[in-house]
């Protein structure tokens, strides 16, 4: 499959195979392929709507553009609304559960608005190429996988990059990433 998909446009997996249990989240091949294939992956499982959103994880770096292209052309191809989503992990930084002491003087505020600056700009990029799809921007609180999987209920498509920020370059596919791969109850490309 990933010889295969070095000259796909795209390739398209089942959650597991049968050696999987029904329980299980995501096959070992699906997971392989949707981590190394050079292509945008889709992952589908369960039952697909096909009248949900279409919920972008999105962030300000470059799989994150590759997100937000691969959401916005699926939203417009299929005449569907386009979700956004930033998620700040800013509750996982105050106490008690931070590791390090947290800066007192922390503007939870600005940095909120600071995000959904950012994601303004990312999706306003696309929204001039794709002026037909509606798209809903969100900022929220919140861990990004968690965000994203519960994003997803009731949407089409889950699309993520293979690395957000904080990525480090030898790793194939981001923790974000690959929570949001064996999760969603909807089909999730990664794109790259």
């Amino acid at each position: 499959l990933l010889h295969l998909a070095g000259t796909a446009d795209e390739g398209v997996l089942g959650s597991h195979g049968h050696r999987g249990f029904a329980s299980l989240l995501l096959g070992s091949t699906a997971a392989e392929v949707a981590a190394h294939a050079p292509c945008p992956v889709v992952v589908v499982r369960g039952e697909a709507t096909t009248a949900g959103p279409v919920v972008v994880g999105a962030d300000a770096s470059e799989r994150g553009e590759a997100a937000l292209e691969y959401g916005f052309e699926h939203a417009s191809r299929h005449r569907l609304p386009l979700h956004a989503l930033h998620l700040c992990p800013i509750p996982a930084a105050l106490p008690p559960y931070a590791l390090t002491p947290v800066n007192q003087d922390l503007d939870l505020g600005r940095i909120r608005d600071e995000a959904g600056r950012v994601l303004g700009q990312a999706v306003d990029r696309w929204s001039t190429k794709h002026p037909n799809v509606p798209v809903e921007r969100i900022v929220r609180d919140g861990a990004p996988a968690h965000g994203l999987i519960e994003a997803s209920r009731g949407a089409s498509l889950l699309v993520v990059g293979s690395h957000g920020h904080g990525g480090f370059a030898g790793l194939p596919l981001g923790s974000v990433s690959q929570a949001a791969t064996r999760h969603p109850p909807c089909p999730r490309p990664v794109a790259r």
